[in-house]
């Protein structure tokens, strides 16, 4: 496993330029936070705990990507994806 890919991946809903929803797998930590950053996983409710969590666990794991940092940041990512689906 390479330095922040996740030990499996995280499928979330993102928007797309055409009218809908499209599904899109995460596997690493640069990925959840191009998500969570660009494509709005979240709603950019940075009042919201559970996304200060998930952008602070995020981060912590780029900075120190061990395997501990990492799967908290993707379970993290995962938490954050499912409450606001």
């Amino acid at each position: 496993m390479q330095d922040g890919e996740f030990s499996s991946p995280v499928f979330v809903s993102v928007g797309t330029a055409a009218p809908g929803r499209c599904l899109v797998e995460i596997g690493s930590v640069r990925q959840a936070l191009i998500a969570l950053d660009r494509h709005g996983v979240g709603g950019f409710r940075i009042d919201d705990p559970l996304w200060q969590v998930t952008s602070d666990r995020l981060a912590r794991a780029m900075q120190d990507p061990t395997l501990n940092n990492v799967e908290e940041a993707r379970e993290a990512f995962r938490c954050l994806a499912l409450a606001f689906a």
